[in-house]
């Protein structure tokens, strides 16, 4: 990030290769090593093959940069306190109590629990003090489905690239289909492409699955997909792009949702976490408390 601030002071214009993409081209070379003269090399072909306006001066923005880095935090803290609860859990079943280690183990994971209530608290108050930012924030969650979390994953998407469309803004999270065919023999049935974003992709899947009960369109989106035969979890995947590409609508336009969410008293959330966390879908996807 120090180069990409110094060439925004600048004006300096240069493209920004994702790891992931500069790895891929680098074997396409035909290089199995990794040195400095070799990623020069890489890079150099790589500017070769760019357009033009592939090319431009990058834009600081202090909003977009410290958006990026809460949820990555957020999300490390997280991922940390759900490995101590389950060997709380897995230490408590075994009929450990007493010991020293349960106890220590409980006290971290909530400790833990506490540091991932201050951020997303560190997070809304961030956003809400800045006018623009704020009244976004607030337009996201009139969507049935985006929580405070979603809404913050997405306000710094469509910062990072203000210019994506609906489809750009897919591809970028990884949830746009890949096609696997080659003449008549290979032919593989399409698969989302998991490239972009991996953390924004799950949260906005945990998101779909309230979504896909209290989002009356995407309810019925989804129930569609499901009575022609198509098994739930390519269901729920749609739904989690229909969501993307609501939000992302309701971003641009700077109009609030104007379906009609269902009733949440209606369902029975205790039974719908029990779902989430029983089904495949939701194995290990303990954020769908705080989406």
């Amino acid at each position: 990030w120090e180069l990409v601030n110094l060439a925004a002071k600048r004006g300096i214009r240069c493209h920004i290769i994702p790891p992931k993409r500069g790895h891929h081209f680098r074997q396409a070379l035909g290089q199995r090593s990794k040195t400095d003269p070799i990623d020069a090399r890489m890079l150099t072909a790589f500017h070769v093959l760019l357009k033009e306006e592939d090319c431009r001066a990058p834009i600081q923005n202090l909003s977009r940069e410290t958006l990026q880095r809460y949820p990555v935090a957020y999300q490390l803290v997280q991922k940390t306190r759900v490995q101590f609860s389950n060997q709380h859990h897995a230490l408590k079943t075994a009929g450990a109590k007493g010991t020293g280690l349960l106890e220590e183990i409980g006290e971290l994971a909530e400790r833990l629990h506490d540091q991932e209530e201050r951020l997303l608290g560190e997070m809304i108050r961030f956003v809400s003090a800045e006018e623009r930012l704020g009244q976004d924030y607030q337009l996201l969650q009139t969507a049935p489905g985006v929580g405070p979390l979603t809404a913050i994953v997405l306000l710094t998407l469509e910062l990072t690239y203000p210019e994506a469309n609906s489809q750009q803004m897919v591809a970028l999270v990884g949830l746009d289909p890949r096609q696997c065919q080659s003449g008549s023999s290979l032919h593989k049935p399409k698969r989302i492409s998991k490239n972009g974003d991996a953390m924004a992709r799950r949260i906005f899947f945990l998101a779909s699955l309230l979504a896909g009960r209290l989002n009356e369109p995407l309810a019925a989106f989804k129930q569609r997909l499901v009575a022609a035969g198509k098994p739930k979890k390519v269901a729920q995947i749609a739904v989690a792009r229909k969501l993307l590409r609501q939000a992302h609508a309701i971003y641009r336009t700077k109009q609030p949702f104007h379906g009609t969410p269902q009733n949440t008293a209606m369902i029975d959330l205790a039974r719908l976490v029990g779902e989430i966390e029983a089904g495949d879908e939701g194995r290990g996807l303990d954020m769908a408390y705080s989406i």
